[in-house]
């Protein structure tokens, strides 16, 4: 069978790269003993006597924050089924934090996905992969998928919007539910804690942050407008790398920063570095399919710069080669409103 090991989002990682060119150590967590051995319990049909085991192991082709394989199982009658087995980061998120883990995944998964009226992969459980165990998130594969930005057209992302709208005007209600009591919850001190982080940000590469420093006010300033909308559980990292498109259907992936909060920050997210023209496309479509008006211009404006604020990479942590681009983007904001 062909195993090939994966890695996280960073340089050296995705399909073809060098770093995926060679068979897993035995201590991987992807080799074929450690994979064998977590999934046989998920999945006993699968494998022998009953079915031919893991035929072939590749990387998760849609890429991920977390590393990731694509293990295709055999049964005995020659069909084969695709199961993405997501695994743990190595290290929480360092504050402030909005991703939090496979564990809260999985339970997102079963409590508020399973219950949508949404199509979604299918869960098939939790596993412990390796020495020392880390803990994966087993899910359904989706062949033949694009990235919602990679649509023939802006239908796409047009469409992920007004998919968002009627998920937000779903979640709206149940943001209360005793069995969502686990969700996180989105507030001022949460939102504040992104912008405060990116003056520091900033000057560990020396950057000029007087007008940062202006833009971090407004945010704050604003950020009663923004907690002042509706509220809806929302995807928390609604970007066009987690929403899926497959024939007109809109499939949004990666739930572990699944909130309490402004339907706004998912709105914004998708959106981001879009033009004007179809960013007011997707705003008409979300507020058509929500059934409310269009946001209010001070808490949209919250919502953009905290989307902004938190894509901000460290210049020492993965992706720190795009903070240049990331902080010429909030100049860009700080001119547009007149802050520079």
């Amino acid at each position: 069978m062909a195993f090939v090991p994966t890695g996280d989002r960073g340089a050296g990682s995705g399909p073809g790269s060098a770093a995926m060119s060679h068979a897993p150590a035995a201590d991987d967590p992807f080799a074929p003993a450690a994979l064998r051995a977590a999934l046989r319990p998920l999945f006993p049909a699968a494998f022998p006597p009953h079915g031919r085991g893991i035929v072939a192991c590749r990387p998760n082709e849609y890429g991920s924050s977390s590393r990731g394989a694509v293990v295709t199982l055999g049964a005995a009658d020659g069909t084969t089924a695709e199961w993405l087995v997501k695994l743990e980061r190595d290290r929480p998120d360092p504050p402030p934090r909005s991703r939090h883990g496979i564990a809260y995944e999985a339970r997102v998964y079963a409590t508020l996905v399973a219950a949508a009226p949404v199509i979604a992969p299918r869960v098939a459980g939790t596993v412990d992969l390796g020495t020392p165990a880390r803990r994966a998130l087993v899910i359904e594969h989706l062949p033949g998928c694009l990235r919602v930005g990679e649509a023939p057209d802006d239908s796409g992302i047009v469409a992920a919007a007004a998919w968002c709208g009627r998920f937000h005007a779903w979640s709206a209600p149940r943001a209360g539910a005793t069995d969502l009591a686990f969700l996180a919850r989105i507030d001022g001190a949460t939102l504040r804690a992104w912008s405060r982080r990116a003056p520091a940000v900033a000057a560990a590469v020396g950057a000029v942050t007087g007008w940062l420093g202006r833009l971090v006010a407004l945010h704050d300033e604003r950020v009663g407008a923004l907690l002042g909308s509706d509220a809806a559980v929302v995807h928390g990292e609604f970007s066009v790398g987690n929403v899926l498109w497959r024939d007109g259907t809109i499939v949004p992936v990666d739930w572990e920063s699944a909130a309490v909060g402004p339907g706004a920050l998912d709105l914004a997210a998708l959106v981001a570095g879009w033009p004007a023209e179809v960013v007011a496309r997707c705003r008409a479509a979300y507020a058509a399919a929500r059934g409310t008006g269009d946001f209010d211009t001070r808490a949209w404006d919250a919502a953009v710069l905290h989307t902004a604020f938190r894509w901000l990479p460290a210049a020492d942590g993965p992706g720190g080669e795009r903070l240049p681009a990331a902080l010429a983007a909030l100049r860009a904001a700080a001119d547009a409103l007149e802050l520079g």
